[in-house]
């Protein structure tokens, strides 16, 4: 069984405050804004040229007509002449009116046009969602928790002049994605799911074979197209179906980045949010990072969140069991079989076990007049002088919350050492100490025995 089978309480200690320089995109993401976008097309048919190409894209592929964009946003107003305009979308199209959703392509007509350094943009309609809240809502969560996914933000639309509607604005998902979230963009990136092509579409992670034709009606490669190399997916689905449980369970961690998709995986649930792999299986990307040689789950379209999409299941989406799925999904089906709480009968009891401790922690920290502001990843980011306070918090709650500590309830400590590793040295700041790499592991050794 993997180390998080039991209740485990993750706890991140940062070191080290990290200075970030602005990320491209930025002028559009990192404020809470509604973009004007306003798109002059020369053709006079220009609408029927866009509905053509979106309902002929199996025959022809991504045909994007050019058009003048005039950007305004909170730093000002940007013009560009010819950017690459599609339509996109799958259920987005069945809006009853002209507002579909699109993509803006800065790069399609003029090589290297992009506007703060990102060269693509995508608009969805808000098909099925009158809040005009649900992607973003989701989006913003996931990204605080530590899931990868798309920043978003709003935007009015007009095309020639005529107000068109209002949209979210989703960032896409390609190598300026990858730089500030993943931090390299070398490795493969898979989009899951086919829009357009034959056969079912469904990216279920269903062992077909070596064979790379097998899989190219449910997955699309978006970066290294002209090498075309798929045999590390094909590799990894592989394992997923074909490796023994010891197998899978010392294998699944070094090849997949497990703790943000064990997180998506419970907001999908949460927010019922079923048209991806759980349900659908489509709308999801995996990259490859080559610095870890990791698998990295991406959250992608989630315009039907919060129980929009429900095809064929009858359960009500408020309760939906916590290992929900639905059809062949073996990383779903194999992960929910290998994760087994130590202190509780069953997943559902697990949680609530957690949940417990995380607010009787909160009520511990507030007594003792420290923050519960939550850090990056949704932990107290209280400030303490060392980790053996942090740690002793954690136990008294633990404690206090009814349960007893290496029996009930295990800790699990992620230290993101990178983060204070500088120089060859661990430089633990907040404790006033400079470790080598055997020392700081002694450290550690200690804080487990302790």
């Amino acid at each position: 069984m993997f180390k998080i089978k039991s209740i485990s309480i993750i706890l991140a200690v940062f070191f080290a405050g990290i200075s970030q320089a602005q990320i491209e995109g930025a002028n559009l993401f990192s404020t809470n804004q509604v973009v004007s976008i306003d798109l002059d097309f020369p053709q006079s048919d220009f609408w029927q040229q866009l509905q053509d190409n979106y309902e002929n894209i199996d025959l022809i592929g991504s045909v994007y007509i050019p058009a003048q964009l005039t950007l305004t946003d909170a730093t000002g107003t940007y013009t560009f002449d010819s950017v690459g305009v599609r339509l996109k979308g799958n259920s987005s199209d069945f809006h009853p009116g002209d507002k579909k959703a699109f993509k803006i392509d800065f790069n399609k007509f003029k090589v290297g046009q992009n506007y703060d350094g990102l060269k693509k943009l995508n608009f969805s309609n808000c098909f099925k969602d009158p809040t005009f809240m649900r992607e973003k809502l989701f989006f913003d969560l996931c990204r605080t928790h530590g899931v990868p996914a798309p920043r978003a933000n709003y935007a009015n639309v007009k095309y020639n002049g005529e107000d068109w509607g209002f949209y979210t604005m989703i960032e896409q998902i390609d190598d300026q994605f990858l730089d500030w979230r993943i931090g390299n963009d070398s490795g493969n990136l898979f989009k899951a799911g086919s829009n357009f092509s034959g056969g079912d579409g469904e990216a279920n992670l269903v062992y077909l074979g070596l064979d790379q034709s097998l899989y190219e009606s449910s997955y699309e490669l978006k970066s290294n197209e002209e090498t075309n190399d798929w045999y590390d997916l094909i590799d990894f689905i592989y394992f997923l179906n074909s490796s023994s449980d010891a197998e899978f369970e010392l294998g699944l961690p070094s090849r997949l980045d497990l703790g943000p998709f064990l997180s998506s995986v419970a907001f999908n649930n949460l927010f019922s949010n079923l048209d991806t792999y759980t349900l659908s299986a489509r709308n999801y990307y995996l990259y490859h990072n080559m610095s870890t040689d990791q698998w990295e789950w991406i959250k992608w379209d989630a315009n039907e969140t919060f129980g929009s999409y429900a095809f064929g299941v009858q359960t009500p989406m408020t309760n939906l069991p916590i290992d929900f799925y639905q059809g062949q999904r073996p990383l779903l089906e194999r992960v929910f079989e290998r994760i087994m709480p130590m202190g509780a009968k069953n997943i559902k009891e697990a949680i609530r076990m957690g949940s417990e401790v995380f607010h009787t922690l909160k009520a511990e920290l507030s007594s003792s007049g420290l923050s519960t502001s939550v850090g990056d990843e949704g932990g107290f980011a209280p400030n303490i002088n060392s980790t053996r306070d942090a740690l002793d918090f954690i136990l008294k709650s633990i404690e206090n919350a009814g349960y007893k500590a290496g029996k009930d309830i295990y800790l699990a400590l992620d230290c993101a050492s990178t983060e204070y590793f500088c120089e060859g040295k661990y430089h633990l700041s907040g404790e006033n100490k400079v470790l080598g790499s055997k020392d700081n592991a002694a450290y550690l050794a200690d804080l487990v025995a302790d």
